[in-house]
């Protein structure tokens, strides 16, 4: 059996000269060179709250002077995006030390943040100093911290004592914290030059569900969606909290639909197009209730489609021409006219390949407003947005549309586990103050 494979395009990035850049090249250097697409949001000199034991005071004294001054080649915060930290504007939660059980840390973080926001004093954002823990451990400091912050409104970034007990690490690090900084304050370091054909929203899908232990059947469900433009450029991200049954389910996606499309009508034109990224089947119940979402917004019929996003298949890619058998980045295998093969990140262009060979990404169609759907430029499209990852400078290469939904999944996750789980998740739904932010990288 013979399959058809190409080479996509290499995407272009945009920076602050808004000229096109290659991909290829290391963004952390492009982006001093150039400056960051968009800082015009971002609050130049913030109230940061920093959180941390009284046993880890010496680590935040170096995190804070490290974000401020600099250290090896990465310059300071204000120099690679304009945030000023200064003595003024920080301060510390309560203080207060890790007990002797491992399992009080949670409540203990908790504890220390609850004091200080009953004093009416809202920080704009918010330092964590921690443990490091599994990522499948949704009881973690790191979660509850993370999710009690966004109920209230305040973006957060972690820092594990782990990663700050390794001076090396932490300065490789350095210039990733303050990426994530910047963007959780609104700030756009990058974006990339569209394809043509893809779609003008793209928009992810994704649920965090909560299953009773004693019969095994879900007892929850939280919705959400995140709303990007062709470029890359995070717009929102909406959480719905449904009753518990399908059918409320349902109604918050079309909700949610509408406002993320409403949305991108107030910041541009009508869309033309929209695309939708799931990592689950989409039912027909779904695709009727997102046709109701787009005649709810516009009168104009707006092109949908609906792409099946997956990483765990019994799939892989093989270069029997090169020696470490590794393919190219953006290699695609189209397996038939609905379900094609994407190598988002594959071997590099030039050096040695020092990760094991990637799996690619299984892109499936699922569903469409229209018969003949060009599967060519939405692949394309899928590529392009892997490569407008905010995580990192070298972050790994995933479509940010379910990336991001997988992270927002976790945190909410380890909010349902809490016993005033719902409360919580519906505070983090109501916040418009984060709504616009990507809190939960």
């Amino acid at each position: 059996m013979r399959f058809q494979a190409r080479h996509l395009h290499m995407p272009n990035c945009l920076f602050g000269d808004k000229e096109p850049h290659p991909s290829a090249h290391p963004r952390f250097r492009q982006l001093r060179q150039f400056h960051p697409y968009d800082a015009s949001r971002v609050l130049g000199n913030p109230h940061i709250l920093f959180i941390f034991p009284d046993e880890y005071r010496e680590m935040a004294n170096r995190v804070y002077h490290s974000l401020r001054s600099g250290r090896r080649q990465f310059p300071g915060l204000k120099p690679l995006f304009g945030i000023s930290i200064e003595k003024d504007s920080v301060t510390r939660v309560p203080s207060f030390s890790l007990p002797a059980d491992p399992d009080g840390c949670a409540p203990a973080y908790e504890g220390a943040i609850m004091q200080y926001l009953t004093r009416g004093d809202k920080p704009d954002f918010a330092v964590v100093l921690c443990e490091k823990s599994p990522r499948t451990e949704v009881a973690s400091t790191y979660y509850c911290a993370k999710a009690l912050l966004a109920s209230h409104g305040i973006p957060s970034q972690i820092i594990t004592v782990d990663l700050l007990s390794n001076d090396q690490r932490f300065e490789w690090a350095l210039a990733d914290i303050a990426l994530q900084m910047f963007v959780k304050l609104r700030g756009q370091p990058w974006a990339v030059v569209p394809s043509p054909g893809g779609g003008d929203v793209v928009i992810g899908v994704g649920r965090s569900e909560r299953t009773d232990p004693r019969t095994g059947q879900v007892a929850r469900i939280v919705g959400f969606t995140t709303c990007h433009t062709a470029e890359g450029v995070f717009r929102a991200v909406d959480v719905f909290v449904p009753k518990g049954n399908w059918s409320d389910y349902l109604s918050g996606l079309q909700g949610s639909v509408e406002t993320a499309l409403a949305r991108a009508v107030a910041h541009a034109r009508v869309p033309l197009r929209l695309v939708l990224h799931v990592t689950k089947r989409f039912s027909r119940d779904e695709a009727e209730h997102l046709e109701a979402a787009l005649k709810s917004v516009s009168r104009d019929q707006i092109q949908y489609t609906v792409l099946r996003l997956v990483d765990e298949h019994p799939f892989a890619i093989l270069d029997l021409n090169h020696e470490t058998m590794a393919p190219l980045s953006g290699l695609c295998v189209d397996l038939d006219p609905r379900n094609h093969l994407l190598v988002l990140q594959g071997r590099p262009q030039q050096g040695n390949m020092y990760r094991p060979i990637p799996s690619p990404l299984w892109v499936t169609l699922q569903r469409a407003s229209t018969a003949n759907v060009d599967m060519d430029p939405l692949v394309q499209q899928i590529y392009d947005l892997a490569v407008a990852n905010w995580r990192g400078f070298g972050a790994k290469a995933r479509p940010i549309t379910t990336h991001y939904a997988g992270e927002i999944a976790r945190i909410l996750s380890a909010a349902l586990a809490k016993r005033n789980g719902m409360e919580l998740v519906e505070q983090i739904a109501s916040k418009p103050a984060i709504r616009e932010v990507p809190w939960f990288i």
